[in-house]
Protein backbone atom coordinates (compact mmCIF):
# COMPACT_ATOMS: atom_id res chain seq x y z
CA UNK A 1 0.00 0.00 0.00
CA UNK A 2 2.73 2.25 1.01
CA UNK A 3 4.90 1.84 -2.12
CA UNK A 4 1.44 2.67 -3.96
CA UNK A 5 0.93 5.67 -2.56
CA UNK A 6 4.82 6.53 -3.35
CA UNK A 7 4.34 5.77 -6.85
CA UNK A 8 1.02 7.75 -7.22
CA UNK A 9 1.86 11.10 -5.42
CA UNK A 10 5.71 11.38 -4.81
CA UNK A 11 7.89 12.56 -8.02
CA UNK A 12 10.51 10.32 -9.02
CA UNK A 13 9.98 8.90 -5.44
CA UNK A 14 13.12 6.13 -6.66
CA UNK A 15 15.82 9.16 -6.33
CA UNK A 16 15.76 9.59 -2.75
CA UNK A 17 18.97 11.57 -2.43
CA UNK A 18 17.21 14.22 -4.25
CA UNK A 19 15.70 17.72 -2.32
CA UNK A 20 13.14 17.98 -4.69
CA UNK A 21 11.84 14.04 -4.15
CA UNK A 22 12.45 14.89 -0.41
CA UNK A 23 10.30 17.75 -0.43
CA UNK A 24 7.24 15.85 -2.22
CA UNK A 25 7.75 12.97 0.05
CA UNK A 26 7.54 15.17 3.18
CA UNK A 27 4.29 17.04 1.75
CA UNK A 28 2.32 13.94 0.53
CA UNK A 29 3.39 12.26 4.26
CA UNK A 30 1.65 15.70 5.48
CA UNK A 31 -1.06 15.80 3.59
CA UNK A 32 -2.49 12.60 4.44
CA UNK A 33 -1.43 12.87 8.14
CA UNK A 34 -3.37 15.91 8.14
CA UNK A 35 -6.46 14.34 6.47
CA UNK A 36 -6.36 11.33 8.70
CA UNK A 37 -6.15 13.60 12.22
CA UNK A 38 -8.62 16.00 10.95
CA UNK A 39 -11.06 13.06 10.42
CA UNK A 40 -9.93 10.83 13.90
CA UNK A 41 -10.47 14.92 15.97
CA UNK A 42 -14.22 15.44 14.48
CA UNK A 43 -15.30 11.83 15.18
CA UNK A 44 -13.39 11.30 18.70
CA UNK A 45 -14.50 14.77 20.07
CA UNK A 46 -18.18 13.88 18.92
CA UNK A 47 -18.03 10.97 21.12
CA UNK A 48 -15.89 12.07 24.31
CA UNK A 49 -18.91 15.28 24.69
CA UNK A 50 -21.99 12.55 24.25
CA UNK A 51 -20.24 10.22 26.99
CA UNK A 52 -18.43 12.82 28.96
CA UNK A 53 -15.31 10.72 28.96
CA UNK A 54 -11.96 12.97 29.90
CA UNK A 55 -10.49 9.73 28.19
CA UNK A 56 -11.30 10.23 25.02
CA UNK A 57 -11.55 14.15 24.99
CA UNK A 58 -7.53 13.92 26.00
CA UNK A 59 -7.39 11.69 22.90
CA UNK A 60 -9.31 14.02 20.94
CA UNK A 61 -7.44 16.67 21.93
CA UNK A 62 -4.43 14.72 20.88
CA UNK A 63 -5.48 14.33 17.26
CA UNK A 64 -6.04 17.84 17.18
CA UNK A 65 -2.18 18.64 17.80
CA UNK A 66 -1.27 15.78 15.46
CA UNK A 67 -3.65 17.94 12.86
CA UNK A 68 -1.55 21.01 13.48
CA UNK A 69 2.11 18.92 13.02
CA UNK A 70 0.81 17.85 9.97
CA UNK A 71 1.19 21.68 8.89
CA UNK A 72 4.22 21.87 10.60
CA UNK A 73 5.46 18.90 8.64
CA UNK A 74 4.61 20.47 5.91
CA UNK A 75 5.92 23.65 6.13
CA UNK A 76 9.41 21.94 7.53
CA UNK A 77 10.11 20.28 4.54
CA UNK A 78 8.92 23.82 2.66
CA UNK A 79 11.55 25.74 4.36
CA UNK A 80 14.07 23.11 4.53
CA UNK A 81 14.78 22.72 0.96
CA UNK A 82 15.59 26.27 -0.05
CA UNK A 83 18.82 26.17 -1.59
CA UNK A 84 21.64 27.58 0.16
CA UNK A 85 22.10 31.79 0.31
CA UNK A 86 24.77 34.38 1.70
CA UNK A 87 23.57 34.52 4.90
CA UNK A 88 22.62 30.73 5.54
CA UNK A 89 26.02 29.19 3.46
CA UNK A 90 24.59 25.65 4.77
CA UNK A 91 21.89 25.49 3.72
CA UNK A 92 17.97 25.59 5.50
CA UNK A 93 18.15 21.63 6.18
CA UNK A 94 17.84 22.12 10.13
CA UNK A 95 14.48 23.45 9.94
CA UNK A 96 13.72 20.27 10.20
CA UNK A 97 15.04 19.84 13.86
CA UNK A 98 13.64 23.39 14.75
CA UNK A 99 10.18 22.38 13.53
CA UNK A 100 10.46 18.48 15.58
CA UNK A 101 11.33 20.50 18.69
CA UNK A 102 8.40 22.66 18.28
CA UNK A 103 6.53 19.60 17.74
CA UNK A 104 7.35 17.71 20.93
CA UNK A 105 6.85 21.07 22.66
CA UNK A 106 3.66 21.08 21.91
CA UNK A 107 2.80 17.18 22.22
CA UNK A 108 4.27 18.05 26.04
CA UNK A 109 2.19 21.08 26.77
CA UNK A 110 -0.84 19.09 25.67
CA UNK A 111 -0.24 16.17 28.07
CA UNK A 112 0.77 18.31 31.04
CA UNK A 113 -2.95 20.14 30.09
CA UNK A 114 -4.89 17.11 29.86
CA UNK A 115 -2.97 15.40 32.81
CA UNK A 116 -4.31 17.63 34.84
CA UNK A 117 -7.77 17.41 33.71
CA UNK A 118 -7.33 13.15 34.00
CA UNK A 119 -6.55 13.86 37.41
CA UNK A 120 -9.17 16.37 38.47
CA UNK A 121 -11.52 13.23 36.92
CA UNK A 122 -10.38 11.06 39.34
CA UNK A 123 -11.44 13.18 42.03
CA UNK A 124 -14.59 13.70 40.80
CA UNK A 125 -15.94 10.93 38.38
CA UNK A 126 -18.81 12.03 36.48
CA UNK A 127 -21.19 9.48 34.81
CA UNK A 128 -20.74 8.25 31.51
CA UNK A 129 -22.21 6.51 28.46
CA UNK A 130 -20.62 4.56 25.73
CA UNK A 131 -22.72 2.56 22.76
CA UNK A 132 -21.78 0.48 20.31
CA UNK A 133 -21.35 3.18 17.69
CA UNK A 134 -18.58 4.74 19.18
CA UNK A 135 -17.13 1.23 20.19
CA UNK A 136 -16.74 0.84 16.59
CA UNK A 137 -15.38 4.46 15.70
CA UNK A 138 -12.81 3.84 18.20
CA UNK A 139 -11.58 0.55 16.88
CA UNK A 140 -11.31 1.90 13.17
CA UNK A 141 -8.88 4.96 14.77
CA UNK A 142 -6.28 2.26 15.92
CA UNK A 143 -6.65 1.21 12.28
CA UNK A 144 -6.40 4.93 10.91
CA UNK A 145 -2.94 5.15 13.35
CA UNK A 146 -1.65 1.90 12.85
CA UNK A 147 -1.35 3.09 9.16
CA UNK A 148 -0.32 6.71 9.53
CA UNK A 149 2.45 4.75 11.62
CA UNK A 150 3.23 2.26 8.93
CA UNK A 151 3.12 5.43 6.37
CA UNK A 152 5.46 7.86 8.30
CA UNK A 153 8.18 5.19 9.03
CA UNK A 154 8.48 3.91 5.51
CA UNK A 155 8.64 7.53 4.80
CA UNK A 156 10.98 8.13 7.42
CA UNK A 157 13.33 5.68 6.30
CA UNK A 158 13.66 6.64 2.76
CA UNK A 159 14.31 10.45 3.67
CA UNK A 160 16.25 10.16 7.00
CA UNK A 161 13.75 12.63 7.73
CA UNK A 162 13.88 13.92 11.87
CA UNK A 163 10.28 15.46 11.21
CA UNK A 164 9.42 12.37 10.03
CA UNK A 165 10.98 10.59 12.25
CA UNK A 166 9.36 12.30 15.16
CA UNK A 167 5.48 11.94 13.53
CA UNK A 168 6.63 7.84 13.64
CA UNK A 169 7.22 8.22 17.18
CA UNK A 170 4.42 10.22 17.74
CA UNK A 171 2.37 8.11 15.79
CA UNK A 172 3.15 4.85 17.49
CA UNK A 173 2.42 6.50 20.68
CA UNK A 174 -0.84 7.52 19.71
CA UNK A 175 -2.01 3.87 18.49
CA UNK A 176 -0.80 2.51 22.06
CA UNK A 177 -3.50 5.32 23.17
CA UNK A 178 -6.15 4.25 21.13
CA UNK A 179 -5.79 0.79 21.93
CA UNK A 180 -5.89 1.70 25.67
CA UNK A 181 -8.83 3.81 25.57
CA UNK A 182 -10.83 1.32 23.07
CA UNK A 183 -10.46 -1.64 26.47
CA UNK A 184 -11.48 1.66 28.74
CA UNK A 185 -14.78 1.60 26.09
CA UNK A 186 -14.98 -1.73 26.07
CA UNK A 187 -14.99 -1.82 29.99
CA UNK A 188 -17.26 0.74 30.18
CA UNK A 189 -19.65 -0.61 28.24
CA UNK A 190 -19.82 -4.25 29.90
CA UNK A 191 -19.34 -2.85 33.73
CA UNK A 192 -20.98 1.05 33.42
CA UNK A 193 -21.21 3.85 35.84
CA UNK A 194 -19.24 0.96 38.54
CA UNK A 195 -15.68 1.57 37.01
CA UNK A 196 -16.67 5.65 36.37
CA UNK A 197 -13.00 6.32 38.15
CA UNK A 198 -11.52 4.16 35.75
CA UNK A 199 -12.03 7.20 33.02
CA UNK A 200 -9.49 9.53 34.83
CA UNK A 201 -6.96 6.43 35.43
CA UNK A 202 -6.74 5.84 31.91
CA UNK A 203 -6.91 9.66 30.98
CA UNK A 204 -3.59 9.39 33.40
CA UNK A 205 -2.22 6.40 31.54
CA UNK A 206 -2.47 8.40 27.74
CA UNK A 207 -1.24 11.79 29.27
CA UNK A 208 2.05 10.06 31.15
CA UNK A 209 2.38 8.18 27.42
CA UNK A 210 2.06 11.75 25.73
CA UNK A 211 4.50 13.82 28.21
CA UNK A 212 7.67 10.94 27.92
CA UNK A 213 7.27 10.75 24.37
CA UNK A 214 7.38 14.81 24.14
CA UNK A 215 10.39 15.09 26.57
CA UNK A 216 12.28 12.36 24.98
CA UNK A 217 12.12 14.00 21.32
CA UNK A 218 12.68 17.33 23.24
CA UNK A 219 16.28 15.64 24.32
CA UNK A 220 16.84 13.89 21.12
CA UNK A 221 16.12 16.94 18.32
CA UNK A 222 17.92 20.03 21.06
CA UNK A 223 20.57 17.42 20.85
CA UNK A 224 20.66 17.62 16.81
CA UNK A 225 20.07 20.87 16.59
CA UNK A 226 22.98 21.99 18.56
CA UNK A 227 25.28 19.76 16.30
CA UNK A 228 26.17 16.44 16.78
CA UNK A 229 29.37 14.65 15.31
CA UNK A 230 29.09 11.53 13.16
CA UNK A 231 28.40 7.86 15.16
CA UNK A 232 30.97 4.95 15.42
CA UNK A 233 29.34 3.13 12.64
CA UNK A 234 29.81 5.97 10.15
CA UNK A 235 33.02 7.00 10.62
CA UNK A 236 34.01 3.39 10.39
CA UNK A 237 32.25 3.30 7.18
CA UNK A 238 34.10 6.24 5.95
CA UNK A 239 37.59 4.97 6.97
CA UNK A 240 36.37 1.48 5.45
CA UNK A 241 36.14 2.92 1.95
CA UNK A 242 39.05 4.96 1.84
CA UNK A 243 41.44 2.21 2.79
CA UNK A 244 40.16 0.08 -0.08
CA UNK A 245 41.81 2.40 -1.77
CA UNK A 246 45.77 1.13 -2.77
CA UNK A 247 47.26 4.54 -2.50
CA UNK A 248 45.56 5.41 1.36
CA UNK A 249 48.24 3.78 3.50
CA UNK A 250 46.22 5.90 6.46
CA UNK A 251 43.20 7.16 7.82
CA UNK A 252 42.25 9.77 10.38
CA UNK A 253 41.00 12.70 12.09
CA UNK A 254 37.56 11.98 10.89
CA UNK A 255 35.27 14.25 11.54
CA UNK A 256 31.28 15.09 10.30
CA UNK A 257 29.80 17.91 10.70
CA UNK A 258 25.33 17.86 10.15
CA UNK A 259 23.55 20.29 9.31
CA UNK A 260 20.42 18.22 8.72
CA UNK A 261 19.11 16.21 6.93
CA UNK A 262 20.65 15.22 3.57
CA UNK A 263 23.64 17.78 4.49
CA UNK A 264 26.54 16.40 5.75
CA UNK A 265 30.15 17.74 5.54
CA UNK A 266 33.08 15.45 5.94
CA UNK A 267 36.73 16.24 7.14
CA UNK A 268 39.38 13.40 6.99
CA UNK A 269 43.17 13.13 6.72
CA UNK A 270 44.48 10.23 4.62
CA UNK A 271 48.17 9.34 4.74
CA UNK A 272 49.54 8.73 0.82
CA UNK A 273 52.83 7.75 -0.19
CA UNK A 274 55.24 10.52 -0.55
CA UNK A 275 56.64 9.42 -3.71
CA UNK A 276 53.52 9.93 -5.84
CA UNK A 277 53.98 13.27 -7.88
CA UNK A 278 51.79 15.72 -6.89
CA UNK A 279 49.40 16.07 -9.48
CA UNK A 280 48.75 12.51 -10.38
CA UNK A 281 47.88 12.85 -6.35
CA UNK A 282 45.81 15.47 -6.67
CA UNK A 283 43.44 13.59 -9.14
CA UNK A 284 43.38 10.51 -7.31
CA UNK A 285 42.23 12.20 -4.24
CA UNK A 286 39.72 14.55 -6.65
CA UNK A 287 38.51 11.56 -8.01
CA UNK A 288 38.21 9.85 -4.34
CA UNK A 289 36.18 12.61 -2.87
CA UNK A 290 33.63 12.97 -6.10
CA UNK A 291 33.35 8.51 -5.49
CA UNK A 292 32.29 9.18 -1.70
CA UNK A 293 29.90 12.06 -2.06
CA UNK A 294 27.82 10.23 -4.66
CA UNK A 295 28.03 6.74 -2.75
CA UNK A 296 26.98 8.49 0.40
CA UNK A 297 25.29 11.92 -0.55
CA UNK A 298 28.03 13.93 1.84
CA UNK A 299 30.07 16.34 1.01
CA UNK A 300 34.06 15.28 2.04
CA UNK A 301 37.43 17.32 1.85
CA UNK A 302 40.21 15.03 2.23
CA UNK A 303 43.53 16.13 3.95
CA UNK A 304 46.74 14.68 2.25
CA UNK A 305 49.80 13.49 4.65
CA UNK A 306 52.67 12.12 2.66
CA UNK A 307 54.11 9.16 4.28
CA UNK A 308 57.66 8.62 3.45
CA UNK A 309 57.53 4.73 3.02
CA UNK A 310 61.89 4.99 2.12
CA UNK A 311 62.30 6.19 5.64
CA UNK A 312 62.41 3.27 7.75
CA UNK A 313 62.65 4.98 10.91
CA UNK A 314 59.54 7.23 10.50
CA UNK A 315 57.50 3.95 10.36
CA UNK A 316 59.09 1.74 12.83
CA UNK A 317 58.85 4.97 15.52
CA UNK A 318 54.88 5.85 13.92
CA UNK A 319 53.95 1.81 14.68
CA UNK A 320 55.18 1.91 18.09
CA UNK A 321 54.29 4.97 19.48
CA UNK A 322 50.31 4.30 17.67
CA UNK A 323 51.02 0.81 19.87
CA UNK A 324 52.10 2.59 23.18
CA UNK A 325 48.81 4.89 22.68
CA UNK A 326 46.34 2.94 22.05
CA UNK A 327 47.36 1.04 24.61
CA UNK A 328 46.58 4.01 27.42
CA UNK A 329 43.64 4.93 24.98
CA UNK A 330 42.69 3.36 22.02
CA UNK A 331 40.52 6.36 20.43
CA UNK A 332 43.93 8.69 20.28
CA UNK A 333 45.35 8.91 16.72
CA UNK A 334 48.39 10.39 15.35
CA UNK A 335 47.75 13.11 12.83
CA UNK A 336 51.35 13.56 12.00
CA UNK A 337 55.37 12.49 13.13
CA UNK A 338 58.54 13.01 11.58
CA UNK A 339 61.56 11.32 12.43
CA UNK A 340 65.12 12.66 12.35
CA UNK A 341 67.92 10.66 13.41
CA UNK A 342 71.12 12.19 14.02
CA UNK A 343 74.68 9.52 14.97
CA UNK A 344 74.08 9.92 18.71
CA UNK A 345 70.33 10.95 19.18
CA UNK A 346 66.87 10.66 17.19
CA UNK A 347 64.07 13.68 17.07
CA UNK A 348 60.89 12.97 16.79
CA UNK A 349 57.98 15.25 16.25
CA UNK A 350 54.45 14.61 16.58
CA UNK A 351 50.81 15.51 16.64
CA UNK A 352 48.55 13.24 18.02
CA UNK A 353 44.68 14.15 18.33
CA UNK A 354 43.07 13.50 21.57
CA UNK A 355 39.48 12.34 22.21
CA UNK A 356 37.25 15.02 23.85
CA UNK A 357 36.76 12.42 27.04
CA UNK A 358 40.29 11.29 27.18
CA UNK A 359 41.56 11.63 30.83
CA UNK A 360 45.34 11.69 29.99
CA UNK A 361 47.01 15.34 29.40
CA UNK A 362 49.73 15.59 26.95
CA UNK A 363 53.11 15.82 29.03
CA UNK A 364 52.30 12.10 31.02
CA UNK A 365 51.55 10.49 27.02
CA UNK A 366 54.76 12.04 26.57
CA UNK A 367 56.71 10.59 29.64
CA UNK A 368 55.33 6.97 29.33
CA UNK A 369 56.69 6.98 25.57
CA UNK A 370 60.28 8.00 26.56
CA UNK A 371 59.99 5.53 29.38
CA UNK A 372 59.02 2.85 26.95
CA UNK A 373 62.23 4.21 24.66
CA UNK A 374 64.47 4.11 27.49
CA UNK A 375 66.21 0.67 25.90
CA UNK A 376 66.84 2.05 22.68
CA UNK A 377 70.31 2.15 21.40
CA UNK A 378 69.91 5.97 20.98
CA UNK A 379 68.55 8.81 23.19
CA UNK A 380 65.70 9.97 21.72
CA UNK A 381 64.10 13.29 22.03
CA UNK A 382 60.31 13.43 21.70
CA UNK A 383 58.50 16.48 21.23
CA UNK A 384 54.93 15.80 21.72
CA UNK A 385 51.47 18.24 20.65
CA UNK A 386 48.02 17.84 20.51
CA UNK A 387 46.38 18.93 17.39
Amino acid sequence: MYNFIKKTFVKNYTDKQSQETRTSYGIVAGIIGLITNLILFALKIVIGILTLSITIISDAINNLTDFLSSILIIMGFKISSKPADERHPYGYARFEYITSLIMAVIIVILGVIMLISSIDKIINPSVMHIGIVSIIILSSSIIFKLFLFGLFKSFAKDTQSPVLTTACKDTRNDTISAFIIFCFAICLLIWGESIAILDGIFGCLVCLLIIYSGIQMIRDYSSSLIGTGGTDSEIERIKQYLYKKDFVLDVHNVQFHKYGAGTTYVNAHIGVDGNIPLIKCNELVNQLEEDIEKEYNIDITLHVDAIDRNNKATVLFKNKINNILKEIDEDIEIDHISVVEKPMFIVIDCDIILPLDCEVDIQTLQNVILTKFQSYKKDVVLNLNET
